[in-house]
């Protein structure tokens, strides 16, 4: 099969303004800035009672009390796009979390999307659009930490950081074409019959190959290895007769189906990539 190069499917970068070295070394007063949620919620709350202005309480133990008290917090937002493309957004006036595929946002299909660099840049522009005008994304500067867990070093985490935005998740895919729809599903089923060294394989007929993908609801994305024919999966993912009929009349599907594409998507989660430097 030919390839493609990689490209960014799925990213969760995260930034605490708050705590970046840039504004001790300057010496400057951090200040806050705009706060964008879907909600609010605080540990061991059962309702919101109400809420007036920046005043937001709690009913616990029969009880009201002021969010300050609970340790509130806000959930994601849900940043929408056309074509129907959304992200996950959260901003409380210091830490800005961005998740999602942003490089689908406002696009009509995904058989091809951007690079690492590229997303990152992308991620600014949705904070920093739109009225919001959040602070943009940095890479920060490099510092060495004031102490090391045993765990850390054991697992040989670098004793160096980078101040500024943190991933917590990245899928890196990279798409390969078998010349056939056909010849796509017989990829699918050479690859069926192979398997990783002590990682989990799901098997979904022809269509999706997972390796090492969480079991239970709730448990950490380490890593894991998806593989799906990217036909399929559009259809699938089509909902109602008419959104599927709009599917097979597009010639990315056409395309799909014409090349045999398979997906081969990596997923790595914050204690992989934290290990990894």
């Amino acid at each position: 099969m030919s390839s493609s190069d990689y490209f960014i499917d799925w990213i969760d970068l995260k930034q605490d303004h708050r705590s970046t070295h840039m504004h001790k070394q300057t010496g400057c007063d951090f200040q806050e800035f705009s706060v964008y949620h879907g909600g609010v919620y605080a540990r061991g709350s059962d309702v919101v009672l109400d809420r007036d202005g920046e005043n937001v309480y709690f009913l616990i133990g029969g009880k009201a009390s002021e969010a300050k008290s609970v340790g509130m917090g806000y959930r994601r937002g849900r940043h929408e796009g056309s074509y129907s493309t959304s992200v996950s957004l959260r901003s409380d006036g210091r830490i800005v979390q961005i998740s999602g595929n942003v490089g689908r946002l406002d696009r009509a299909d995904n058989l091809w999307n951007y690079g690492l660099t590229d997303t990152v840049d992308l991620c600014n522009r949705v904070v920093r659009g739109k009225g919001l005008d959040l602070p943009e994304f940095s890479r920060g500067s490099q510092f060495l930490r004031d102490s090391i867990s045993e765990t850390d070093r054991r697992k040989k985490v670098s004793p160096w950081y980078w101040s500024g935005a943190v991933c917590n998740e990245i899928h890196v895919t990279r798409n390969f074409y078998a010349g056939s729809d056909a010849m796509a599903a017989e990829s699918m089923r050479d690859m069926g019959g192979r398997r990783l060294s002590r990682i989990a394989k799901n098997a979904y007929g022809l269509e999706t190959l997972s390796f090492g993908m969480p079991s239970r609801k709730g448990q950490r994305l380490h890593k894991a290895v998806v593989v799906y024919r990217k036909g399929p999966e559009m259809l699938a993912h089509a909902k109602g007769d008419d959104s599927r009929a709009a599917v097979k009349a597009s010639p990315e599907y056409e395309l799909a189906m014409d090349c045999g594409l398979v997906r081969v998507e990596c997923k790595f989660g914050s204690h992989f990539l934290r290990e990894n430097n």
